[in-house]
């Protein structure tokens, strides 16, 4: 995430973003992306596509 970016969506490609929202949703990084994948980058989409499907997300899979 940068100064001024909405936090609205996660960009993929920022690690610390991705890292900051791993923390935030309770997941690992990788999750996050999985997830983005899955749903794209909207944060809210992809806060309900984890809370869908913690056996997916919140495993030690990722």
């Amino acid at each position: 995430m940068t100064d001024g970016e909405p936090l609205e969506h996660i960009d993929p490609a920022d690690e610390g973003g991705l890292a900051l929202w791993a923390l935030v949703l309770g997941v690992t990084p990788e999750a996050v992306l999985a997830a983005v994948a899955a749903v794209g980058t909207n944060a809210r989409k992809v806060q309900a596509e984890i809370e869908a499907r913690p056996s997916i997300y919140r495993t030690s899979a990722f």
